[in-house]
């Protein structure tokens, strides 16, 4: 089983350490961006990869990759800006769309499908 070394796990490795188990536990790595593999639509890459690719669109979903945070955050903005302004309305605003998931909440913004699949 794999414990990671966070704080909700410190009772866990206290009791490691108790029971004379410490030596024996191997460091859990949560991400490495050296391994760390993204595949998406059949292309399959290291995430460091990812960060260093000066392809507009590694993973040919038809969207720019590096403009995607751009449009999501368009996406998601009225919701923001109304929880800011008055926070019980800007609720009952993002509980209107709570019927969908952010993917189809996201095709119904002109996101691409290989996007909102991905």
């Amino acid at each position: 089983m794999r414990f990671p070394q966070i704080l909700p796990q410190q009772r866990t490795f206290d009791l490691f350490d108790r029971l004379g188990l410490s030596s024996k536990v191997i460091p859990y790595i949560m991400s490495n961006d050296q391994q760390d593999i993204l595949d998406f639509n059949g292309v399959a890459m290291t995430a460091y990869d990812y960060q260093e690719s000066h392809d507009p669109d590694p993973f040919k979903t038809g969207v720019n990759p590096k403009k995607a945070e751009e449009k999501f955050n368009d996406a998601i903005k009225p919701f923001k800006q109304a929880l800011k302004t008055d926070f019980n309305k800007g609720w009952e605003k993002l509980m209107e769309e709570d019927k969908h998931s952010m993917r189809t909440y996201l095709s119904f913004k002109n996101f691409s499908e290989p996007v909102c699949a991905a």
